[in-house]
């Protein structure tokens, strides 16, 4: 006894020196039972310190520091001390499981990386070696991941979803905290719940403690497996990466899902292709006054005093001298100029024309008019109420787009002649 205080003395003020390993345990005994120590904290502080100055400096028996990593987690978990604290000395593969499967329970909210972690981690490590998985643009991934968001939010078989046909429900199992140390609590703990992860957690009741859990003894691993093979070998001849797969009968019922998948996503690769067009309106104007330049550079005299006229009197009256009758069609009642507004009677009477499937030529001619210009004037005036260009020009003919005739007739007021 002398030997071992003399010993403990000279551990509290931070001296650490060999010890027989039966010794060196009644010493941490004594910290869980709060002997030398005012406080929970102050426990957890002078163990992690006995950790470092006797395990870390190879004095100590190394096997006493797996009892001691159990102890300070066990310790926390009774104590109340934050999860994320006590997470770092419980057991890593329980941690890791744990992680995985509260991954794989909200797909929705983890990336296509953590899913296919987690498939690894309970699936089995050979998935993140499969051709499909490698694959340098990150598709195989991509696609692993969609597949298991996509299967839990449609599966439901027997009233169970797809992560608890794979995985099962939290059961309860009994726990013995410091069941391995010389520990005693003089008092009854109170009821506690202890919330460790989303899948974990410690629950007193009358003193009496209990662990609630995903266990692996419940996984159905055939049906995990499952998903896993029938996604690797679609995924391998989709993306074409060469060793495929052979089809199994038994995990048939897994290829709707992936296909399913696969599909949306070869969807969106055709629709990412297209090219984007934007039309800038604003522009038309501009084009629109360039062309008019360019036209009377290429008039005559006499054709662009002609022209000048035609303009004026179209500004004042917004109208025009009716055609002869020998050149031209028959011009409508002057009702049909009711809409749309920002039309000239010209081009009006022009799109009037188109819609009657009548010649345009003569209004083309009488009013100096290039059928492109005509075809961009008409179409900026109508977008807003179509929602698209009514007229096609090919550059040889100036045409109606046939599935807006009654639209654009019934803004003219007509009636079709059909």
């Amino acid at each position: 006894l002398r030997g071992y205080f003399t010993w403990r003395t000279g551990v509290r003020k931070g001296d650490f020196s060999p010890i027989a390993t039966s010794l060196a345990y009644i010493y941490l005994y004594e910290l869980l039972n709060g002997i030398g120590t005012s406080s929970p904290e102050e426990t957890i502080e002078k163990l992690l310190e006995f950790e470092a100055g006797y395990l870390d400096s190879g004095i100590g028996d190394p096997c006493m520091r797996k009892d001691l990593r159990r102890w300070l987690f066990e310790y926390m978990v009774i104590h109340n001390i934050s999860p994320k604290q006590a997470g770092k000395y419980a057991d890593q593969t329980m941690i890791e499981m744990d992680a995985a499967l509260g991954v794989l329970k909200q797909p929705e909210e983890a990336t296509d990386e953590e899913i296919l972690s987690a498939l690894c981690v309970l699936g089995g490590k050979k998935l993140g070696e499969s051709p499909a998985v490698k694959n340098q643009e990150g598709e195989g991934r991509h696609l692993f991941a969609a597949a298991w968001r996509h299967i839990c939010q449609v599966y439901v078989q027997d009233g169970k979803n797809f992560f608890t046909a794979c995985f099962g429900k939290p059961r309860t199992f009994s726990w013995h905290p410091l069941g391995n140390a010389v520990y005693w609590e003089k008092e009854k703990h109170p009821d506690t719940d202890y919330v460790l992860d989303a899948c974990r957690m410690y629950c007193c009741r009358d003193g009496i403690w209990q662990e609630k859990r995903y266990d692996h003894l419940y996984f159905n691993r055939n049906k995990l497996q499952s998903l896993l093979h029938e996604t690797d070998r679609v995924l391998r001849r989709v993306l074409k990466t060469g060793h495929y797969l052979r089809e199994k009968p038994e995990e048939a019922w897994v290829t709707p899902f992936v296909e399913a998948v696969v599909k949306e996503w070869q969807e969106k690769k055709v629709r990412a292709a297209r090219p984007n067009i934007t039309i800038d309106v604003s522009h038309l104007d501009k084009i629109r006054r360039d062309a008019l330049v360019i036209r009377d550079s290429l008039l005559t005299e006499e054709e662009a005093d002609i022209s000048e006229e035609h303009s004026q009197e179209a500004l004042e009256t917004e109208s025009f001298e009716e055609p002869n009758q020998q050149e031209h069609p028959q011009e409508v009642s002057g009702d049909f100029y009711g809409a749309p507004a920002a039309l000239d009677a010209p081009h009006r009477q022009i799109l009037l024309s188109l819609v009657k499937n009548e010649s345009i030529l003569p209004y083309l001619k009488a009013n100096h008019l290039m059928p492109s210009l005509v075809a961009d004037t008409i179409n900026e005036a109508l977008f807003d109420e179509i929602g698209d260009n009514v007229l096609e020009w090919d550059g040889d003919t100036l045409s109606l787009v046939e599935d807006y005739r009654e639209d654009v007739l019934q803004m003219l007021g007509g009636e079709s002649n059909e």
